[in-house]
C-alpha cells in the first residue's frame, strides 16, 4: 500500500474527485476509503450497506491489502487490468483459497459511471452466487504469491472508484475488519482523443499570425490588438481585450510595423476601414513612426496606455469593460512574473466579462492605479494569481481567493483547476527564462491565450521546452475524461515534439506508463479545503 498516496489524498482528494463525483448523488471522496492505515478516515455508511460507519485505521491490525495502478487512464475499447496483493504485517505473502477459507478478493465499483454497467464473465464465484451487489465486476483467490488480478471495459467515460478488498465473510460487502485499497481509474472516448494541434512558425510574429490564422477567416476580425514584441510589460493584460474586441493579438517590434503583421492585419480586417487597430502602451512600446505606419493601413487606430505598465492595465480593463459591459471578475497578477500575467489572460479571455490588473511583487507593492480601480469595482469577484499577487492580497481571504502553484507552472496547473471543470482542449506554451522585462520567450503563450481561452474555452498550462511539465502532465491526466485536443503554441524550438507527443499520450490513456503513472499531488497545495468553483 503506498503511503505516500494516501499521505497527499488528504490534501488533494478533492481535486481528483471533484471534477467526476459532483454530479453523483452518494457522497464520497477518495480520502473516504483510501488505505487500511490512513487512521482516522471516516468511512461514509453508503459503503458499508447499513452497518455503522467505522475507521480504516481498525483494518490495519494483521494484514494489508494492496491495489494497483493507483491510478489510470484507459480509452472505452480496451480492458483495465486491477492487481491486487495480499500480506501480513511482516509483509509476507497470505494466500486466499475460497474453498478453504471462505474468503475472496472483491473488486468492487463505489462510484463512477461503470458502476451499474461493469460486468466480467470471468468472476467465476466458486462456490457460486446468485445475488452480486452492483458494482461488483471481479472476485479472485490469490495464490502461494499473495497475488491476483480482474479486468474490466468500462463502457462509459469519466472516473471509476473502485474499492478492492478481502471479503472474510461472504457478502460482498466492506466490512469494519476487512483489509482494503482504493484505486481509480479514467475512462476516456475511444474515438477523436488524444490528437494534438501546433500553431508555431519562425518565429514569435509568425506563430502569432499563424494563431491569428486558426482564429479568423480573410476579413471575419472585428479589430486587432497590437503589441510589443521584445517586451512583455505593456502586452501583459492583452488577450481578453482580444477576446472582447474579437480580435487576435498580433506583434511587432517598437521602430516601425513588421511586414509580416501588416499582411496579417490587412487579411483579417479585410476591406472594412471602420474597423479598428488597438495598439497597446506608449511611444516607447509602439513608436510614433510605427504608429504612422498602422495608420497608413486606412482603418481606425486606437492606442491604449498608461504612465507605466499598470496604468496601462488599467487602460486595458476599462476598454474591456466598454466593450462587454460591467466586469464580472477581476483577476490580480504580478507586474514583473509575466508567466502569472498570461496565464490569468488566458483564463479572463474564457471567462468573459473579466480583466487581468497588476500588482507589485510583494504584499508591500500594491499600486495605487490598481487599487482605484478595483475600489471602482467592488461588486466584481476578485482572485489573486500567482505567489508575488497573493503575497498583496492574502490578508484579505474573504475578498480575494488566492490561486497559486509551486512556481509559474504549478500556478498554471492550479488556474487550470480552478477556473475549468471540464476543458475539452488544453494549451501548451513554454515556461520561460527569466521573467524579466527582456525575457522573450513570453510571445507565444500571450498570443496563443487568445486562442485556447477565447476560442478553445481551454486552460493555458506551461511546461518545459524539453520535458512535459508534472505539473501540466497531472492536470492533462486528470482531465483526460473530457479533454480531445492539446494545443501547442511555438515551433519546436519552443516546445519540443516529445514534450507534445507526451502530452497526446496523457489525453489518450494509451501511454500511462509514460505520462499518467505517477502517484498524483497537488499542483499547488494552496488550499486545505476545496476552494469554490469561479461562478
Amino acid at each position: 500500500m503506498n503511503e505516500n498516496r494516501v499521505a497527499s489524498l488528504r490534501s488533494y482528494a478533492w481535486l481528483a474527485a471533484a471534477a467526476t463525483l459532483l454530479a453523483l448523488s452518494v457522497p464520497l471522496t477518495l480520502a473516504s476509503v483510501a488505505s487500511a492505515q490512513d487512521g482516522g478516515v471516516t468511512v461514509p455508511p453508503e459503503l458499508v450497506g447499513e452497518r455503522d460507519p467505522y475507521t480504516l485505521e481498525q483494518v490495519a491490525q494483521t494484514a494489508t491489502l494492496n491495489a494497483a495502478p493507483e491510478t489510470a487512464t484507459n480509452r472505452t475499447d480496451t480492458a483495465h487490468t486491477i492487481t491486487a496483493t495480499y500480506a501480513n504485517r511482516a509483509a509476507q505473502p497470505q494466500p486466499i483459497d475460497t474453498r478453504t477459507t471462505g474468503e475472496r478478493v472483491v473488486f468492487k465499483i463505489v462510484q463512477g459511471p461503470n458502476r451499474l454497467t461493469a460486468t466480467n464473465a470471468a468472476v467465476g464465484f466458486d462456490p457460486p452466487l446468485t445475488d452480486v451487489p452492483a458494482g461488483v465486476f471481479g472476485a479472485c483467490d490469490t495464490g502461494a504469491n499473495g497475488t491476483c488480478q480482474q479486468s474490466y471495459t468500462g463502457a462509459n467515460i469519466g472516473r471509476d472508484v473502485i474499492v478492492v478488498f478481502v471479503d472474510k465473510d461472504g457478502d460482498l460487502v466492506l466490512d469494519a475488519d476487512e483489509p482494503a485499497d482504493v484505486v481509480d481509474k479514467t475512462w476516456v472516448g475511444a474515438d477523436d482523443v488524444g490528437e494534438s494541434s501546433r500553431l508555431g512558425g519562425q518565429d514569435r510574429i509568425d506563430t502569432a499570425v499563424k494563431i491569428s490564422q486558426a482564429l479568423y477567416n480573410n476579413g471575419a476580425a472585428q479589430a486587432v490588438v497590437l503589441a510589443r514584441a521584445d517586451k512583455y510589460p505593456d502586452a501583459l493584460t492583452g488577450a481578453p481585450l482580444a477576446h472582447a474586441k474579437k480580435a487576435p493579438l498580433l506583434l511587432t517590434f517598437p521602430p516601425e510595423l513588421h511586414g509580416q503583421a501588416a499582411t496579417e492585419i490587412r487579411r483579417v480586417l479585410g476591406n472594412d476601414t471602420n474597423k479598428t487597430i488597438y495598439m497597446l502602451g506608449g511611444d516607447e512600446a509602439i513608436t510614433p513612426a510605427a504608429q504612422a505606419q498602422v495608420a497608413a493601413l486606412g482603418y481606425q487606430t486606437v492606442r491604449i496606455f498608461g504612465a507605466e505598465r499598470v496604468a496601462t492595465a488599467a487602460a486595458i480593463a476599462t476598454q474591456i469593460e466598454k466593450t462587454t459591459g460591467p466586469l464580472e471578475k477581476l483577476l490580480i497578477t504580478s507586474a514583473f512574473r509575466w508567466p502569472d500575467a498570461v496565464v490569468a489572460g488566458a483564463a479572463a479571455a474564457h471567462l468573459d466579462n473579466t480583466a487581468v490588473l497588476l500588482s507589485g511583487y510583494t504584499s508591500t507593492d500594491k499600486h495605487e492605479v490598481t487599487e482605484a480601480f478595483i475600489n471602482a469595482h467592488l461588486n466584481t469577484g476578485r482572485y489573486a494569481i500567482g505567489g508575488p499577487a497573493v503575497n498583496g492580497y492574502a490578508l484579505q481571504p474573504e475578498v480575494y481567493r488566492s490561486i497559486f502553484g509551486v512556481g509559474r507552472v504549478g500556478t498554471s496547473a492550479a488556474v487550470a483547476e480552478f477556473f475549468y471543470e471540464a476543458p475539452v482542449n488544453a494549451g501548451l506554451a513554454r515556461a520561460g527564462g527569466t521573467g524579466t522585462d527582456q525575457d522573450p520567450m513570453f510571445a507565444d503563450a500571450l498570443t496563443g491565450g487568445v486562442h485556447i481561452g477565447g476560442r478553445q474555452a481551454g486552460p493555458m498550462l506551461l511546461t518545459g521546452t524539453g520535458e512535459l511539465s508534472a505539473e501540466a502532465a497531472r492536470n492533462l491526466c486528470w482531465t483526460a475524461h473530457t479533454l480531445e485536443r492539446a494545443w501547442v503554441y511555438g515551433g519546436e524550438r519552443a516546445i519540443a515534439k516529445t514534450v507534445q507527443t507526451r502530452a497526446e499520450q496523457a489525453i489518450r490513456g494509451g501511454g500511462a506508463e509514460q505520462a499518467c503513472s505517477f502517484d498524483p499531488e497537488p499542483a499547488h497545495g494552496a488550499f486545505p479545503t476545496p476552494p469554490p468553483r469561479a461562478s
